[in-house]
Parts: structure tokens; sequence; C-alpha cells
């Protein structure tokens, strides 16, 4: 019993304000004779899931993830060296991408334009990579040479 946990989420309980100390409506709840204690989030197929249904901590992990290849992938680019545009381009898709949308349209429905902003930046940063574009860039040029779209868009 010391892996099972008893969790209450829903997207009622953000609305009212209840994401924290929900753990009266499992008052008493046990497996045979133990206890199941009250977890505030629980990790599903990959996916944390928390009371208020705000994915935060799951988004905070996508983004430490998305930051480490971020070091790798900025590693293998240069302007003047490095490696081929359509060699960083496949690199974002199976390296960035693929890690930023796993689980992404069952999580992004009830995130705040907000939630998903960090890990935004990582991947225009990296999208700049691939086309050895400058900050001052229009975004729209960025993700159109770089072939990629923006996480808003793909959620």
């Amino acid at each position: 019993m010391e892996k099972t946990s008893v969790t209450g989420f829903s997207p009622a309980m953000q609305r009212k304000g209840k994401g924290k100390g929900s753990a009266a409506h499992f008052p008493g709840l046990t497996y045979g004779t133990e206890p199941v204690k009250h977890a505030t989030e629980a990790r599903l197929l990959g996916v944390w899931y928390d009371e208020a249904f705000n994915f935060s901590r799951h988004i905070a992990e996508v983004h430490a993830k998305l930051s480490e290849r971020f070091k790798v992938f900025k590693s293998l680019s240069g302007t003047s060296w490095g490696c081929h545009r359509r060699t960083l381009r496949t690199l974002y898709l199976s390296l960035m991408q693929s890690c930023a949308d796993f689980a992404l349209p069952a999580y992004a429905p009830f995130v705040g334009g907000d939630a998903l902003k960090h890990v935004a930046k990582i991947e225009k940063d990296a999208s700049m990579h691939v086309g050895g574009f400058v900050t001052r860039t229009r975004i729209t040029a960025i993700y159109g040479e770089a072939g990629t779209r923006p996480i808003g868009i793909r959620a």
C-alpha cells in the first residue's frame, strides 16, 4: 500500500478554489484494513495530475526536460559551424517537440495561455537556432523559415 494513494481532481475544484486541502472528501478511506493516504498530485501514464487540474507540476517537468535538451541542441548549432539546417530541424522535432507534445491534447484545454509560456520560449529559441536567426527576427518569420509551429497552435 505504500504506492497507493487517492487524489480528487476536477476542473470544478479549480473554479471553486478548493485546490488544496480537499482531503476531507476522502475521510477514512481504506483498502481492507489499511488506510489509503491522500496525495495532492498523482502521476498517470507519464502525466502529473493535481487537484486543481492546472497541470502545473507536469508543465514544470516538461520545462525542465526541454531546458536540458536545449543545452544539447544549442551545442550542435552555430552560425559559422554546426549541423545543417535540415539536420537541426529533425533534431528539434525528435528531441524537443516530441517531449513538449507528449499528452498535450490531454491537458492543454485545461490550462491557460500563460501556463505554457516557458515551454513556448524554449521552443522559440530552438526554432531560432534551426534557422540561424538573430534575436530581433519576427516570430512569424522564425517559425515559417524553420518549418516549425508554436505550441499554442499545436495544442
